[in-house]
């Protein structure tokens, strides 16, 4: 039995001298210029489906 528990004592001993490093990735954020989309503007054409159908525009 003793030799069970010396045995089991130098294997946790063995592990607890292990050691991890974990370092962290490098992140680097830049500022940009903000999307601008262009949607076309108002033409003053705009004619709402139901008249163009019925062609009143």
């Amino acid at each position: 039995m003793r030799v069970v528990v010396l045995i089991g004592s130098l294997g946790l001993l063995t592990l607890a001298a292990c050691t991890a490093r974990v370092t962290p990735p490098k992140i680097e954020v830049e500022a940009k210029p903000a999307v601008e989309i262009d949607v076309g503007g108002d033409t003053g054409k705009f004619c709402p489906p139901g008249q163009a159908k019925k062609g009143r525009c």
